[in-house]
């Protein structure tokens, strides 16, 4: 290749470090001779396609100089906000409904909670602690209730090396409708 681009001329142009140069050159976007003993040389016809392509980075943290100062005799820019753009209000509008709905105190199911949500699709099956937070009873409690009998027939599931215990959500509900001093548990 004749007339090509040594990595600085071409890093130059592309406004890009070394490594992005050979990320570029690996991913086929850029053509590069290696010669041995001697530079390697990219493609100019690659590099400025790739110029002409790639995005011009803006730096976040540098302002743009404004002619009006602050008030502050120091000249600084002055801190002037545009009208925010159409997905700014819109989360805008969002962020204040959910802000409104929590201060009445609208709330869905709590996370982990099975059975929280009336009308929910409900896993047939609840272990022991999941009964014991929708039930709010100690886990002690739940796990003598189900040694003694009292939840329905105890189901093993998971691998023999860890097996877990499960009862029918369906039992655990009518033993707790059918307790009337589950309050006291």
């Amino acid at each position: 290749m004749t007339g090509g681009l040594t990595w600085q001329e071409a890093t130059a142009r592309l406004g890009v470090d070394k490594r992005t140069l050979q990320r570029l050159v690996r991913a086929g976007t850029i053509g590069c001779e290696a010669r041995p003993g001697f530079p390697t040389l990219y493609d100019p016809v690659d590099v400025e396609i790739a110029a002409q392509a790639r995005p011009r980075a803006t730096r976040t943290g540098v302002l743009a100089a404004s002619p009006t100062p602050n008030g502050n005799g120091h000249g600084a820019i002055a801190h002037h906000r545009d009208a925010p753009t159409p997905i700014e209000a819109l989360l805008f509008d969002v962020l204040q409904g959910v802000r409104a709905a929590l201060a009445a105190g609208v709330t869905g199911a709590t996370p982990g909670v099975t059975g929280a949500t009336p009308g929910a699709t409900q896993d047939p099956w609840m272990t022991p602690y999941a009964v014991a937070r929708a039930w709010t009873w100690p886990r002690r409690v739940v796990l003598k209730l189900m040694e003694e009998g009292k939840l329905g027939d105890v189901f093993y599931i998971g691998t023999p090396a860890r097996p877990r215990a499960v009862v029918r959500r369906s039992a655990v509900e009518a033993f707790a409708a059918g307790r009337k001093d589950s309050e006291a548990l």
